[in-house]
């Protein structure tokens, strides 16, 4: 029998196919689908289409699919997205054999397998997720554009906004990123920082990533607003790390993953954390995702299932390199 996960990264939904024995049969990569904004019969048309490609390349046949699982990042969010989405996949997965799963959960499993450890995710938003021994689970951040998702990049969208404003009118000493950013973007005036939204970042052409990847970059780290705006982002992910410790026991020394762009591709985030959390009074161990998401998805699958052996994984790690070797 096979396992299919289906994942959410980006602009693009992966489909990738496996064994009980971790080996990869297929793998097909779909643009993504806002199943809201564009309809339910256009996503499931996406998630069909990525289906029958894999089975055109693998000769697998649909009854061969013991379990499948969906992972992005907005389940578990809204109710009526997650169940106009269970609606869907139910008219795909007819025989009843998937499950949609937050992105979060399936990061876990991509970072340590089943293994005890506490993943960290900061992209658009940010959001940490820890088990212990026991498989006991905690969970903090998450909380959204609104409440939470500190060190996110929306959560930097706002506080670079607020920087700039401060610096157009100089209540702030600096004016380093002030003028980094009107030379990036098309500004007329600075009051126009005001309406400047997501909508009007289309209208200029400029997606939100790129806006970031723009102003986020070396010539801005020496603006003494810019540095209080990394530390205030590394003191957000270690309390979230923290928070996780708190409310579950994890056996030292404490295995942390980070996944994101905000680690990335960024400023140095990442390694700023670790350093900080190293002057603490517990033992971590920082270590690299031991799988892709969408490879972590389709293992998730599996284990819903089957119990599984560390060389699954190990077979799945060998599998995912050579799968990357050729796209």
């Amino acid at each position: 029998m096979f396992y299919l996960g289906i994942t959410g990264i980006h602009e693009f939904v992966e489909f990738l196919l496996i064994d009980e024995e971790g080996r990869i049969h297929g793998w097909q990569k779909e643009h993504s689908v806002d199943l809201l904004a564009e309809g339910p019969s256009v996503f499931r048309g996406m998630i069909e289409s990525g289906i029958a490609r894999i089975f055109l390349k693998t000769g697998i046949t649909f009854s061969e699919i013991d379990f499948c699982i969906l992972s992005i990042p907005e389940y578990g969010e809204n109710a009526d997205f997650d169940e106009i989405l269970n609606q869907v996949l139910s008219s795909v997965f007819y025989d009843g054999n998937f499950l949609c799963e937050n992105d979060l959960e399936v990061a876990l499993t991509a970072a340590f397998g089943l293994s005890p450890g506490i993943v960290v995710l900061a992209g658009a938003g940010s959001v940490a997720l820890g088990r212990n021994r026991r498989n006991d689970l905690a969970r903090t951040g998450g909380w959204g554009n609104s409440s939470g998702d500190e060190a996110g990049e929306y959560w930097f969208f706002r506080k670079l906004i607020k920087i700039f404003a401060k610096q157009a009118d100089q209540r702030s000493n600096s004016r380093l990123f002030y003028h980094h950013l009107k030379s990036k973007v098309p500004f007329l005036e600075d009051h126009e920082i005001i309406s400047l939204s997501l909508l009007q970042l289309k209208e200029l052409q400029i997606s939100f990533k790129e806006f970031l990847y723009y102003v986020l970059d070396e010539e801005i780290q020496l603006d003494n607003d810019i540095q209080a705006l990394i530390h205030e982002a590394v003191d957000e992910i270690i309390l979230m790390i923290l928070g996780v410790v708190k409310q579950i026991d994890i056996d030292e020394p404490i295995r942390v993953s980070f996944i994101g762009r905000i680690f990335h591709r960024y400023f140095p985030i990442q390694t700023l954390v670790m350093d900080e959390l190293k002057k603490g009074n517990k033992e971590y161990l920082f270590t690299k995702p031991l799988l892709r998401l969408s490879t972590g998805t389709a293992l998730h699958a599996l284990t819903f299932r089957k119990n599984i052996t560390i060389q699954v994984i190990e077979n799945l790690r060998f599998e995912e390199q050579r799968l990357l070797n050729l796209i």
